[in-house]
């Protein structure tokens, strides 16, 4: 027996069923490989095989984003089979192919090597949007490579408008969705952090990826009114915000004299601020 690679002889003198492929020069170790039976008669049968080399790397570390954002995740592949489809993944489920983005194709680095590049990108709609995202390289028929993992992480803050009366407690709420657990919270009014000996903080959880930042005082004044800015701080460099705009609305009762027919009369007057 003789193998070839490229019609060139690669096993002089060497009689083996296999062989191996060692080199890590992929433009040298693909291509076409001959096995020929070598008889007397000089009638020698021969075998071909085609070697090619696909790979698929995930270019986007794992990271936290926030709700409304959009997620993109960048691979690269690399072949010198001439098809190939690139699917993505997250978990077991196929993403739609609407979602991906292929920015190149079919850009040559080196003899016989192709490399391509494509994204994944969906706006991420919350922590259901938690999970792995994996590449699947599909190589002829039913050969797939798989990348290695993109871990993506959502968290989200929300929060509403609030109206209290003058002289009544005020309380803001704002709650927090996701899988990486809050350290603290920050509270900011007009830019600067609010005055903790007037206000009460308080972060708790209904232990299934939410949690509840209140800020409250016992009485509120009209300088209490204005845009309030919750921060929900996760030890990690995404922090999620929410503002809340609180409005002052208070009702004075008074009296007005007015003079009627030569007579002075009390009236009752409201005066809305």
């Amino acid at each position: 027996k003789q193998w070839y690679q490229r019609r060139v002889a690669i096993t002089a003198g060497m009689h083996k069923w296999m062989y191996p492929v060692t080199t890590q020069q992929y433009s040298d170790a693909s291509g076409m490989y001959t096995c020929k039976y070598m008889f007397e008669d000089g009638k020698n049968p021969e075998l071909e095989l085609g070697l090619h080399y696909a790979s698929v790397t995930m270019e986007t570390p794992s990271f936290i984003i926030k709700k409304g954002e959009m997620v993109s995740v960048v691979v690269k592949y690399y072949s010198t089979y001439p098809r190939v489809q690139l699917k993505f993944y997250r978990g077991d489920v196929i993403i739609p192919a609407s979602d991906y983005v292929v920015k190149y194709r079919g850009k040559k680095i080196e003899k016989g090597v192709f490399v391509h590049e494509a994204s994944c990108n969906f706006e991420a709609k919350g922590p259901e949007d938690d999970g792995d995202i994996t590449a699947g390289l599909l190589v002829g028929k039913d050969h797939e490579i798989t990348s290695e993992k993109c871990h993506v992480k959502v968290i989200s803050s929300s929060a509403d408008s609030h109206v209290y009366s003058s002289g009544g407690e005020l309380r803001l709420t704002s709650s927090y969705m996701g899988s990486v657990k809050p350290t603290s919270v920050v509270w900011t009014f007009d830019g600067k952090a609010v005055n903790p000996v007037r206000w009460t903080s308080n972060l708790t959880s209904d232990g299934a990826m939410k949690y509840i930042a209140s800020l409250s005082t016992n009485s509120m004044s009209v300088s209490d009114a204005g845009v309030y800015v919750v921060e929900f701080i996760t030890g990690e460099a995404t922090h999620p915000k929410s503002k809340i705009n609180v409005f002052f609305r208070s009702i004075t009762l008074s009296q007005k004299t007015i003079i009627s027919s030569g007579k002075k009369k009390k009236v009752p007057t409201a005066t809305l601020r």
